[in-house]
Parts: C-alpha cells; structure tokens; sequence
C-alpha cells in the first residue's frame, strides 16, 4: 500500500462512482425512491449497508435483497474467473494467511487478555460513535475502535498483537447479524418487487464486470497479484 497507495485509492473511489453509477440506474428503472437505491448499491456490503439503511430510512428490505443478491453474484462468480485465469494461488500469502489463522486461534493467556481489551475498546467505540452519531455505530464504531487499539498496540510492544478469535466467533455473529436483518422484514416491504430485482441484476452485474476489469488494470499497473486486487475490489464486501 506504501508503493501504490494513488492507483488503489483511485479505484476505490472509482468503485463508489460505479456503485453511484448503478444506484442511479436502479432508481431511473425501478419504483424504488433514490435514498433506498443508493444505499442498496453502495459496495458495502450484507454486513454494513442494511443496518446503515434502518437509520436513514430507506427500505431496509429492498436494500438487503440487493446486497444479498450482488454479494451471491460476487461469490458465485468471481472465484471461478480468478482459478480460471489463475490456477495457482501464491505460496508465500497462503503460508501468510496459514501463519496468521493459527495464531489468532492459539488459546494462551496473552491473547486472551488481548481479546479482552479489544472487547473493551469495541464496547467504548460504540458508544463514542453512537454519540457523534455516526452511521451504523455499533458496527463502524467497534471495527475502527478496534483497529486504532490494535494497531497501536503494535506500535506500542514492537510486534503485531495477536488476539484469540476462534473461526466460530465470526459465524456467531453473522447469525445475530442476518437474525436482526430477517426480523425487521415485513411483506409489505415486498411489493412490486419484480422489476427491481430484474434491475438490480443488471446493474449489479454490470458493477461486478467494470470492478473485475479495474482489478485487472490495477493489477498490471501495480504488480499487485491477480487474485488479491480482484478479491479485493470484488463488490462483496466482507464476505
């Protein structure tokens, strides 16, 4: 990131331009109101943009249909496209990725107090983002609360800080997450929802092909692997 920062933060604002792009097409061709098409757009993803919609108002329904539906897309799609074009993974990020899952599963009293305090720090994130009224706070709040401890605690001892968050964490909280989504939809949020799923797909497939083909100049402009620049700016998000 230190080598190519301007060429990955053009495509990330490229990305938001695309998703805008879409999010318009979906308002002109569908009976959706523009805040809930934006918001549904937006390349943030199931985990993110549904809670951010229940606060602005937008239909929170729609935009977890569409977000549900491009995130299927990306994952149905673009993995196959990078065995495809990339039938061999780099094997020093898979020993980096080996490396880290183990170590963030190790079970010891230091990364266990560590886990403690990242709780602490989430919990106390969240309420200073809640105050400053921040956008889904107790989402963003915790992850950027999080992150600066974490970081700076690394900057503090020397040496990356590692935490113990087992893999059943993770699937926990996705199961909170969609069981909090499920139980704000009503049926009539549904109505007249055939043509926007018809534009939705569109446009979501349109917006994956113009990120895969970005990916792929970035790529070749950076020396940034293949595989990474594309599952990086895969319009999935989190997932």
């Amino acid at each position: 990131l230190k080598d190519h920062w301007f060429s990955v933060g053009i495509m990330l604002i490229l990305s938001i331009l695309l998703a805008m792009l879409s999010g318009y097409v979906l308002w002109r061709f569908s009976k959706t109101d523009m805040m809930t098409s934006f918001v549904g757009t937006a390349p943030g993803g199931l985990s993110a943009m549904p809670s951010i919609a229940q606060e602005v108002g937008a239909n929170t329904a729609i935009v977890s249909l569409v977000q549900m539906m491009r995130v299927l897309l990306v994952v149905l799609s673009i993995p196959f496209l990078v065995i495809l074009i990339y039938s061999k993974q780099d094997s020093s990020a898979s020993a980096a990725a080996k490396t880290l899952s183990t170590a963030t599963t190790d079970f010891r009293l230091a990364p266990v107090l560590w886990t403690a305090i990242l709780i602490l720090a989430a919990w106390g994130a969240c309420k200073a983002a809640k105050r400053l009224k921040f956008p889904a706070p107790w989402l963003l709040g915790s992850m950027l609360g999080v992150a600066l401890v974490h970081v700076g605690g690394a900057a503090v001892t020397g040496h990356d800080m590692m935490a113990w968050w087992p893999s059943q964490a993770n699937h926990v909280s996705q199961v909170f997450l969609g069981a909090t989504i499920g139980s704000k939809m009503y049926k009539s949020m549904f109505s007249g929802v055939t043509r926007i799923i018809i534009v939705g797909f569109v446009s979501s497939v349109g917006l994956i092909a113009a990120m895969f083909l970005s990916a792929v100049i970035v790529s070749k402009l950076t020396g940034i692997s293949l595989i990474t620049s594309v599952l990086a700016f895969a319009p999935g998000g989190i997932a």
